[in-house]
């Protein structure tokens, strides 16, 4: 029995290590609007703890049609933004993916907002500024994940925006309607030399259950309507705990496979 026992906590302590693992192994950055890819780790999901420090590998997706990016595990994820549908489009909160987002670069300031990650950004509509923004991804495998997101008002700060999620396997979510309303009222204030969520960003938890699931995420001025909500960062991590559960499966049936008698060849 005490041989038992000591198999299977070898096998969890195995599993425990794999999953921390398997949680950096998947860590999908994009760093949006910028000149040229950002390459620290000042951002959100370092700061939360959620990334390696190590770990600073940016993709920078195109604003103009899909775009792959690869995430550190190798799976090629689909990027895609969309802004508001026209140019005197207020508060519709109509957006379109077929519509390419403009680049903008805010005034470096202090602490996080003075770094590359994000004084650069992609907001509404090229010309007005319209309201809003919206990015849409594809490819993810099933599993439990965290958001974090670095959204401001173009180069302006304590400006209050909303933002938007959804998971879904319809490609035609065109509203802010079509999505869930998850956070109200974000003010970034840019004034710090440390990362603080529910300001200078936000997180949400959300679910795949296929690899044809899209996630949405949009930025919306509720106040000025004819602002310029922008997205600097999205930062996307599995949860450790949901790929420890996801293995504790397959740990469990080695250890009865180990322990199971060996059969007589009598």
């Amino acid at each position: 029995m005490l041989k038992n026992l000591t198999r299977t906590t070898t096998a969890l302590a195995l599993l425990l290590g794999f999953g921390a693992v398997s949680a950096q192994a998947s860590v999908l950055m994009l760093d949006v609007g910028g000149n040229g890819a950002y390459t620290g780790n000042n951002s959100p999901g370092h700061a939360a703890g959620a990334i390696a420090s190590g770990y600073t590998t940016w993709a920078q997706p195109n604003a103009s049609g899909v775009t792959s990016v690869t995430d550190s595990d190798g799976n090629s994820i689909d990027v895609e933004f969309g802004r508001a549908s026209t140019a005197s489009n207020t508060e519709t909160g109509t957006f379109l993916f077929s519509q390419t987002p403009s680049a903008v670069s805010a005034s470096g300031t202090s602490g996080i907002w003075d770094t590359d990650l994000t004084t650069d950004a992609f907001r509404g509509h090229s010309s007005a500024s319209r309201d809003p923004v919206a990015i849409r991804l594809k490819g993810f495998a099933p599993g439990e994940y965290t958001l974090f997101v670095a959204a401001h008002y173009a180069g302006n700060l304590n400006v209050p925006l909303d933002l938007y999620y959804e998971v879904s396997d319809d490609a035609g979510f065109n509203k802010l309607s079509d999505l869930t309303s998850f956070a109200t009222g974000v003010t970034p204030d840019g004034d710090a030399n440390s990362w603080t969520e529910g300001s200078d960003y936000v997180r949400i938890d959300f679910t795949i259950t296929s690899t044809s699931d899209y996630l949405y995420f949009a930025a919306n001025d509720p106040v000025f309507e004819s602002g310029s909500a922008s997205l600097s960062s999205v930062q996307i991590v599995p949860e450790p705990a949901s790929l420890a559960l996801m293995g504790l499966g397959g740990a469990m049936m080695l250890v009865r496979r180990r322990n199971r008698p060996a059969k007589s060849l009598a």
